[in-house]
């Protein structure tokens, strides 16, 4: 027999519907799995009888006899020498199709994000055994199995590997593995109603396909929304929270699963702490403070983290100012006293500073090199005039050659003490340990009040403003931005979810301007929040004879989003992408230190990152037209390009040409 093709792997959601002589709806919902010898056969098989096979099978305790939506249901793996299906079904009244799919859908996909207990994976087994018992209670029965073996397994000897397999089997095997194939993308939903009479009946089969689709998408992002987070977070509700006589907070997460510590200590500051003279002030503190302390050198700081097989370091951006660290955690009592030996007593000696000087300065004058971030830099500055967030976090090459040790003392003391310090430890750690151990090296640390700078909101651009730099490159960048908001302000998920649509693979921005056009290298869109309002942008990099068309075609997609809004479908994939990903970067023990660190210093509480899936969820596609009608007013536009240089005559001709575009795309948002 000719080798048959292999069927192509299922991309997206597929439905369909019909009408049949029966007298209850069906609904079938079947996943694609993998072929009969595949290794994860035996955890699909598992999670079938989970779910749908027996009395006290989860769908059957929850559609068939608590709430009485369905009068059957089941699920089953369907495993052959090609690729099967994990198939779940129900019969209902055809008007409960709608609930019932929603219930289904639920049950299925949480699989994936959360264990099955114990005593559910005990009794999976021993019903997937005792049926390899009856299946030799006669000859019939067992020359059945052993035709299956050789000609569909292609092994006599499977059923021992099987059973092999299904022994150590975890909870964790079981919802990797659920969430390998129990996914929408891997679907096809079908439903079976009684036949009926008129235009009335083919309406309804014609839209239930649609309405399956929209129902499992649903039922994912409610999925991703509370379910899907790392081990450690999902444990986050045993975080302990302490705060010491100094002031300072301490956050602790226990989480044992891998024997790592992550530390992050963060007081507020950073760039918003600096002027122009003091420019690159943070960043330089942030460099200095692992590199000598009043007992320990920079060598002898790096000889015992490399001790511990671990790592540390300064950070410092717009908003925050700290040191991160990573150790192993029998190391974590060592790890934390180096950790606090540098907060409260780094020394910034002359030697160090001036070896970080010239490598700054050398990255200074190197930023030219990257076109983006000279392009940024051009928009920070051009967007705001007095605010610190116009400053380059690096500085500049005269503010960062005025930097003496005496000035980072001086500003080290007054903005960064104990009182408004936070530190968040996640790792395999005892909580009460780590508050006594603190409680020790932070006795003699004094409750400072910090006198932080104020700032008075800035008030956006009256008109319009364009900036351009001409550098001798061959690329053109652009980034076409508007003043937005703070990171407490609602409108930050919103906006989240209109970055998205406009830019992520297959968004408005990418399809029209990158894969319709072929107008630029990159386009994207993003919200960036800081503790005082921040931006909405799109960034563009095109070639120079493009980059003209390519603002005109930014223009007109805004000015059309802010016309006729955006469809629910958008705003669905925004929401499932913006989730996943946040879960997704939350895996790491030093990404879940950093959100707690960062929410509780900026006032949000710690559980704000948990909060995020719920946030993203709430969002509507009136709520992105609302807040884009809101930030991107054409008025309030800035503009910054970085392109070759051209002569003044073509420079003035694309000048006009550039401000016709703008006119055209504020009439068309009026």
């Amino acid at each position: 027999m000719p080798p048959r093709r292999p069927q192509p792997p299922q991309t997206r959601f597929r439905a369909a519907a019909a009408a049949r002589d029966i007298k209850e709806a069906q609904l079938l919902f079947g996943f694609r799995t993998p072929t009969v010898n595949h290794a994860d056969v035996p955890a699909l098989d598992v999670l079938a009888v989970v779910l749908g096979q027996g009395e006290s099978s989860r769908l059957n305790l929850e559609l068939v006899r608590n709430r009485q939506i369905v009068s059957s249901a089941s699920a089953y793996v369907f495993s052959a020498r090609d690729p099967g299906l994990m198939v779940v079904g129900a019969k209902l009244q055809p008007g409960r199709v709608d609930e019932a799919s929603k219930v289904i859908l639920d049950e299925v996909l949480r699989l994936g994000h959360e264990d099955i207990s114990p005593d559910e994976l005990a009794k999976a087994r021993a019903i997937l055994e005792s049926d390899r018992i009856y299946d030799k209670e006669t000859v019939q029965g067992y020359a059945r199995k052993l035709g299956f073996l050789a000609t569909i397994a292609g092994d006599v000897r499977f059923e021992d590997q099987y059973f092999e397999r299904l022994q150590k089997l975890t909870p964790a095997d079981l919802r990797r593995v659920a969430g390998l194939y129990l996914r929408a993308a891997n679907l096809t939903a079908t439903a079976h109603l009684p036949e009926g009479k008129g235009q009335r009946q083919k309406d309804k089969i014609a839209g239930l396909t649609d309405r399956l689709q929209t129902l499992a998408q649903a039922a994912e992002t409610r999925a991703l929304a509370r379910y899907a987070r790392p081990a450690a977070e999902a444990a986050v509700d045993k975080v302990v929270r302490h705060v010491f006589p100094s002031g300072t907070t301490l956050l602790v997460l226990r989480d044992p699963s891998v024997p790592i510590v992550a530390v992050r200590a963060t007081w507020v500051g950073g760039l918003r702490y600096e002027d122009a003279r003091a420019n690159g002030i943070s960043n330089m503190l942030a460099a200095l403070l692992p590199r000598g302390t009043k007992t320990l050198n920079a060598e002898q700081i790096m000889t015992a983290v490399e001790g511990m097989a671990g790592n540390l370091s300064g950070f410092s951006g717009r908003n925050s100012l700290g040191l991160q660290a990573e150790f192993l955690s029998r190391h974590w009592e060592r790890g934390l006293d180096l950790v606090a030996d540098c907060l409260l007593n780094a020394t910034f000696s002359e030697d160090e500073l001036e070896k970080e000087k010239r490598l700054v300065i050398d990255d200074i004058r190197a930023q030219e090199d990257n076109l983006a971030q000279v392009a940024f830099q051009l928009f920070h500055g051009s967007l705001w005039k007095r605010h610190p967030y116009r400053l380059d976090p690096l500085g500049t090459a005269p503010s960062v050659s005025g930097l003496t040790r005496r000035k980072l003392l001086s500003h080290y003391r007054q903005y960064y003490g104990a009182g408004n310090l936070t530190i968040a430890i996640v790792g395999d750690v005892d909580s009460d340990k780590v508050i006594a151990r603190l409680s020790v090296l932070f006795r003699d640390a004094q409750r400072t009040d910090v006198d932080a700078p104020s700032f008075t909101a800035e008030p956006p651009p009256a008109q319009p403003i364009q900036a351009f730099k001409f550098l001798a490159k061959e690329q053109s960048h652009l980034v076409l931005g508007f003043p937005g908001t703070t990171l407490k302000d609602p409108d930050r998920f919103p906006l989240e979810v209109l970055s998205q649509i406009l830019s992520g693979q297959g968004g408005r921005l990418f399809a029209e301007i990158r894969e319709k056009r072929a107008l630029a290298y990159q386009v994207s869109a993003f919200s960036m929040e800081g503790i005082d309002p921040g931006y909405f942008a799109v960034y563009v990099a095109a070639s120079p004879d493009r980059l003209d068309e390519a603002t005109r075609s930014i223009r007109d997609e805004l000015a059309k989003l802010l016309a006729q809004g955006v469809t629910d479908e958008e705003v669905e994939r925004a929401k499932r992408y913006l989730i996943g990903t946040h879960a997704i970067g939350l895996q790491r023990k030093s990404a879940i230190a950093t959100a707690l660190a960062f929410n509780e210093a900026y006032g949000q509480g710690w559980r704000a990152y948990r909060q995020y899936g719920a946030q993203i969820t709430k969002v509507t596609a009136q709520q992105v037209q609302r807040v884009a009608r809101k930030y991107l007013v054409p008025e309030r536009e800035v503009m910054a390009v970085v392109k070759p240089a051209e002569p003044t005559p073509a420079a003035a001709t694309r000048a006009s040409t550039v401000q016709k575009g703008l006119g055209a795309a504020r009439s068309a948002a009026k």
